[in-house]
């Protein structure tokens, strides 16, 4: 058998210990931000992902049957236009109603918005995209449009109406939307889906949730991912939030509590969900071109965006997808019921360094993850907080501790902890409250798992520990 630490020491030897196994990067590595552009294409029965991807930005692409493994495509969408030439940023894909594929995307000079097609529909993989003759699509210089500076162009929606097709992008006042009718060439300026004054939005999503008529509009501004839940009005095109909410005033608002940027999420029809995915940087110091590790960031593991009403509060959460579970080696399988007096610790309960905890919880309790002789990073919880500590990580890289209010009124006492090698992903509330770290254990034998209890509580629980697999 292979040992957690035999198998950090061979990919040590390569400096390629801290890649995620699950967590999608790019082929070949290099650097990788955003997410851009998924849908799923129900004539072939896969999903496409595609990313920001080296410096200037093209877009990478892959495609998967099951979001678990990816097969490369040649890149989709060069920097090789005139308006396009200073990189291509983020965007979306769209399947319109006719079964055909459309991508969206912006420019690295903040003013256009541009479309490309699969040069071939009939590939499954759609493995070339042509750009469309029309670009830009939306730019701030053509005349009529009255286009503000902005990027980042969501997935269109239909309003059947008006027989339109509609998006927005972000911009330094909120979420602008045109329109257009089906052949997706002349677009009208309809005004802001809703206005803001938190400075610059980016990658902006919006749709209706899995409550009808209930709307999450989401932008990424002020260095966080934020929502809100509402109501929109085709007719005005208008949302209106909840409460009268404004985007960006509440940590209660956050995607994720962690290192976690740009996300995008498309709808999956296949299992009728809507699925998210952020950008999750590194937490130690790359180039633009990923030096000097050879690449840089990850994506989140894919999540699912539910609302659920509890009386009169809409609950968000974000749970990993289902697949996920595919993911444990079951021979590996371990279940314990701990009772902790304040300040204990159990033995080490598992040891590997990309695994799943589930945990139920009474008290104030925590999980040493990677935990070795001189490294440990410290995940803790109670009915109030979750608290990530990377301080004492890696013996060679420089942590923080960063924490997160938790929703007593739901799911209290559970706790989902997902490591992927470097990436640390935490689901406290049944996903209610997430929060995503890096962290970069350097020495051979941290890989142990172990219970603790507050230094000052005392702690029940029962947990459940696999180790994922190396392949599927």
């Amino acid at each position: 058998m292979i040992t957690a630490a035999a198998m950090l020491s061979a990919m040590a030897l390569g400096g390629w210990a801290q890649l995620p196994r699950w967590h999608y990067t790019p082929l070949p590595h290099n650097w990788m931000n955003d997410p851009n552009g998924m849908f799923y294409d129900p004539v072939h029965e896969k999903y496409h992902l595609f990313t920001q991807y080296l410096t200037p930005r093209v877009w990478s692409h892959a495609v998967s049957d099951d979001l678990l493994s990816w097969n490369e495509q040649p890149i989709a969408l060069l920097n090789n236009n005139s308006y396009d030439s200073g990189g291509v940023f983020s965007g979306s894909g769209t399947v319109l109603r006719n079964g055909s594929v459309v991508l969206l995307y912006s420019v690295s000079t903040n003013d256009k918005m541009c479309a490309a097609f699969p040069t071939n529909p009939n590939d499954p993989n759609m493995a070339g995209w042509t750009k469309s003759s029309m670009n830009p699509i939306v730019s701030t210089t053509t005349e009529g449009q009255n286009a503000p500076a902005g990027r980042d162009p969501t997935t269109m929606w239909f309003d059947e109406n008006s027989n339109k097709y509609l998006f927005t992008y972000g911009t330094t006042s909120g979420a602008v939307v045109f329109s257009s009718t089906g052949d997706l060439n002349k677009w009208t300026n309809e005004g802001f889906l809703m206005n803001s004054t938190s400075g610059q939005w980016e990658c902006p999503n919006f749709f209706e949730t899995n409550i009808p008529d209930l709307y999450l509009l989401k932008a990424s501004t002020k260095g966080k991912d934020y929502f809100l839940l509402g109501s929109y009005d085709p007719s005005t095109v208008k949302f209106h939030s909840l409460n009268g909410a404004n985007m960006g005033a509440s940590p209660s608002q956050l995607y994720d509590h962690g290192t976690y940027y740009a996300s995008k999420s498309f709808y999956d029809p296949k299992h009728k969900r809507q699925i998210l995915y952020g950008w999750v940087r590194e937490e130690r110091s790359v180039n633009s071109h990923g030096s000097p590790y050879g690449w840089a960031s990850c994506q989140s593991f894919p999540r699912v965006i539910n609302v659920v009403k509890i009386g009169s509060e809409f609950v968000t959460t974000f749970n990993p997808i289902s697949e996920m579970m595919l993911l444990r080696n079951e021979s590996t399988h371990v279940s314990y019921n701990e009772s902790l007096a304040a300040g204990e610790k159990t033995a080490s309960l598992l040891q590997g360094i990309s695994f799943e905890l589930t945990i139920k919880y009474s008290g104030s309790c925590g999980v040493l993850i990677r935990e070795g002789k001189n490294e440990s990073t410290k995940v803790t919880f109670d009915n109030t907080t979750l608290v990530i500590d990377t301080t004492m990580s890696s013996n060679n890289e420089t942590g923080h501790s960063s924490s997160a209010s938790l929703k007593p009124s739901y799911a209290a006492g559970d706790i989902r902890i997902v490591a992927d090698r470097s990436i640390l992903e935490v689901y406290a509330n049944n996903g209610s409250t997430v929060m995503t770290r890096r962290m970069y254990p350097n020495e051979i034998d941290s890989t142990n798992i172990v219970l603790i209890s507050s230094p000052s509580a005392s702690c029940k629980a029962n947990v459940n520990g696999w180790l994922w697999k190396e392949s599927m």
